[in-house]
């Protein structure tokens, strides 16, 4: 893969991704997702790393568009993420935990002990604690 679509898709993330730790059925998994109203971004993500492509419809209120999400989980997220890592800036931190994250997997059928439980936990929160961070409204003056 060339460098300049890797940049490119670190900078789409950077923009329009989101890198989270959700729990799905009794478990807890790795989700890397784009949103956008243009599907040639989409698919063009799609084609770079694979994954899949959800439409949603717009619903009644005014001026709400059709959006385009690509979604990747868990392992192949991970592969995707460790590729794009010294391009991200501003998901860089959330990535790292995603890896992090990764590292403590297990093959399937395999439970999770306690302490492995709780740190995937502590992983989880730790990423959606990056995502509640404010910028601070008096951090930047306009310039006239």
């Amino acid at each position: 893969m060339k460098k300049t679509d890797l940049a490119w898709a670190a900078g789409v993330i950077d923009g329009e991704g989101c890198i989270g730790i959700y729990r799905a059925s009794f478990t807890l998994q790795l989700v890397l997702r784009v949103a956008n109203i243009d599907p040639k971004m989409i698919l063009k993500l799609e084609d770079l790393f694979g994954g899949h492509i959800r439409v949603s419809s717009p619903d009644k209120r005014p001026r709400r568009r059709r959006a385009f999400h690509w979604i990747i989980r868990d392992r192949r997220a991970e592969n995707v993420l460790r590729k794009l890592l010294p391009f991200l800036v501003t998901k860089h931190d959330e990535a790292v935990i995603a890896l992090n994250f990764g590292a403590l997997r297990k093959g399937n059928g395999n439970h999770y002990t306690q302490a492995e439980h709780k740190k995937r936990t502590i992983l989880q929160r730790a990423i959606a604690d990056r995502k509640k961070i404010q910028f601070p409204h008096n951090a930047l003056k306009l310039v006239s």
